[in-house]
């Protein structure tokens, strides 16, 4: 289909971009052809093609569209592709005319001027749809294709990162960087204690305002690096609250913006921290060996930079991902890799978006994966280490570690231990609003079915009744 079944393309934006560049119709074709040597999944591209592109006879289809993206290094909208917004769609999710998929969930293609846009605004195009409710970003899916084409784009552009470019807006300084890095740690706390749905609208509404702001302003180029990476920081927070939330499609997006903006402010350890924090997503939602990819993704995008602290994250990750996927050996050598690297460290060089990850914290992912591996006399040995070494400053993750041991109890069938531990976490859950935590007790809840005659379990079951996340479950059905 040409020009006139795709109302408000511009098929010259092409033949601009081309000649910009100075390449022939059969240059940018072999360029195309090319991209496969990187592992992108080029079109049979001839010159005759691109000219009916650029002639507005056949509009490009998906492939091609992101191999123009990276070979002109701009985004859709600049090279003419669409007219409209992509977050131009009512509260239903029906998106404007020209916007079949709005936000997908892949990885953004290089923006022209990165002053705060990224992929072609989209950053503030996902602030906006989340504020706004547009169903189809904030209720969509993840899509597992979304991690692929994250770990690629990263790769394709990873060794020519783009610069941010000048802005004509306020002068912004070291003082406003560390002022936001400042608000995403007051952010990170409430969400370890609180969960992620508690404050996460109002960490959005303060990045669609003020990151926004600072992000269209003038700095130098040292400022601007570290401005995007705290912004990156404050993009990955939010996708974490969101992932808790249970809002797994539009957190997917949020991971995919902190990455590209990891990518512009050329900070490796972020986007290896990015790419964890997507594994442990990709586990929770069952996709082991997308999970496991992507944390081997994380430790090769900071090959020589990680510090011991995130290299063991890194393996933890990934130890987590064959565990979902049943893969026993291929996970005790990641765990025992992690411990390794963990032992090698200290926390002077890590970064502040790590420091919650410390020896409680790697030995709760030990036990979440002897939980899936069905080593339930193992996962309470984990779960106890990790809980006696907790600081109590992080009350989820302490609850995620109990309610791990409370089900393992209850494989081991040791109703008794299980509900003792159940009745510490039960008045933790209350204070969350957080989906993850809902769904750690709706699946002790099944798992105590099986012990339902028990007199202890009867007296766990009544005196649960006094709370609301209990009760919660029972009005679920």
């Amino acid at each position: 289909m040409g020009a006139k079944e795709h109302p408000g393309w511009l098929p010259s934006r092409l033949r601009e971009a081309r000649d910009a560049h100075g390449l022939t119709l059969d240059e940018v074709a072999s360029r195309i052809r090319n991209l496969g040597d990187v592992g992108f999944r080029p079109p049979a591209a001839t010159f005759q093609q691109v000219g009916r592109h650029e002639r507005g006879e056949v509009y490009p289809g998906r492939y091609y569209r992101r191999a123009y993206c990276h070979i002109f290094d701009r985004d859709e909208p600049s090279l003419g592709f669409r007219d409209r917004r992509p977050w131009e769609a009512d509260r239903s999710g029906r998106a404007a005319a020209g916007s079949r998929n709005p936000l997908p969930a892949g990885y953004p293609p290089p923006p022209v001027a990165p002053t705060f846009g990224v992929g072609g605004g989209g950053l503030a195009a996902l602030w906006h749809a989340d504020l706004t409710e547009v169903a189809a970003v904030v209720s969509a899916d993840a899509d597992p294709g979304g991690w692929n084409d994250a770990v690629l784009g990263w790769i394709l552009r990873s060794t020519a990162s783009p610069r941010p470019s000048a802005a004509a807006g306020a002068q912004v300084g070291a003082h406003e960087v560390e002022a936001l890095r400042a608000t995403t740690a007051m952010f990170t706390e409430l969400d370890f204690r609180f969960g992620g749905h508690h404050a996460r609208r109002a960490l959005i509404q303060f990045l669609a305002t003020d990151a926004e702001q600072l992000l269209s302003g003038s700095c130098t180029d040292a400022t601007g690096r570290e401005l995007r990476a705290a912004v990156g920081e404050a993009c990955l927070l939010t996708a974490w609250m969101t992932y808790d939330a249970g809002l797994q499609g539009l957190a997917q997006r949020y991971f995919v913006q902190a990455l590209h903006l990891a990518q512009v402010a050329d900070d490796r350890m972020l986007a290896g921290g990015v790419l964890a924090a997507m594994s442990h997503q990709a586990t929770y939602l069952g996709r082991g060996h997308e999970a496991a990819n992507l944390a081997r993704s994380a430790a090769m995008a900071t090959m020589g930079a990680a510090t011991p602290t995130l290299t063991a994250q890194f393996l933890a990750m990934e130890a987590r991902g064959h565990a979902s996927s049943g893969d026993a050996a291929a996970c005790h050598a990641a765990l025992s890799a992690a411990e390794r690297a963990f032992d090698h460290g200290g926390t002077s060089d890590d970064p502040d978006w790590v420091s919650y990850f410390d020896e409680a914290e790697l030995y709760a992912e030990f036990a979440h994966c002897h939980l899936d591996l069905a080593r339930s006399h193992d996962a309470v040995e984990w779960a106890s280490r990790s809980l006696a070494l907790a600081s109590g400053q992080a009350p989820r993750s302490d609850y995620f570690v109990i309610m791990v041991g409370a089900k393992a109890h209850l494989d081991q069938g040791q109703p008794d231990a299980a509900c003792r531990l159940a009745s510490e976490a039960i008045p933790l859950a209350d204070q969350f609003k957080s989906a993850r935590s809902a769904r750690y007790l709706a699946e002790f809840r099944a798992r105590l079915q099986a012990f339902k005659r028990s007199p202890v379990v009867r007296a766990f079951a009544d005196q649960a009744t006094s709370h609301p996340s209990w009760n919660a479950l029972a009005s679920e059905g």
